[in-house]
């Protein structure tokens, strides 16, 4: 085979991104322009200017973007419930472990360390328990804050 035959052969291989792809990274990266500008403190209209885009574009990527950081924002609370939940449940199976060590074990030394390891996890539990609660509480409020945040936008319609 020739040089030209296979470089033909491996172009047309290659794979060109669809048009929505494209569209996708430009309003991405218009996106983050925008979170950019506004941290520079210029308000819609000047980052409309900037972009060279109507205003109301500014306007409704902006109503993404805080619609984007909620969900995320509820995403990243629901992880840390469910790791806090994951550590509880570790740290229940050893503290069964040590109780079962300190009340078996014939060396003195041995249950002394078994009983210090079941104090260590009971703060460590009450710990995560308030850290739980206040996570919990934490997801409340953000969740009614969204709920605010929907009713007051669909009052400005």
């Amino acid at each position: 085979m020739s040089d030209a035959s296979s470089t033909s052969i491996e172009l047309s291989k290659v794979q060109v991104p669809n048009v929505d792809v494209q569209e996708d990274w430009d309003k991405r990266w218009r996106k983050n322009k925008i979170l950019q500008l506004l941290s520079h403190g210029l308000n819609q209209r000047e980052i409309a200017q900037e972009l060279k885009v109507h205003e109301s574009t500014i306007s409704r990527d902006i109503r993404a973007i805080k619609k984007e950081i909620e969900s995320e924002r509820i995403n990243w609370i629901d992880h840390v419930v469910y790791e806090t939940e994951l550590s509880l449940i570790g740290l229940g199976e050893v503290l069964k472990t040590a109780w079962t060590t300190a009340q078996e074990s014939k060396d003195e030394r041995i249950r002394l360390q078994a009983l210090a390891l079941i104090a260590n996890i009971y703060r460590e539990r009450k710990q995560l328990f308030d850290s739980k609660n206040a996570i919990a509480s934490v997801r409340h409020s953000v969740l009614e804050l969204i709920a605010k945040y929907k009713k007051d936008a669909r009052r400005a319609r």
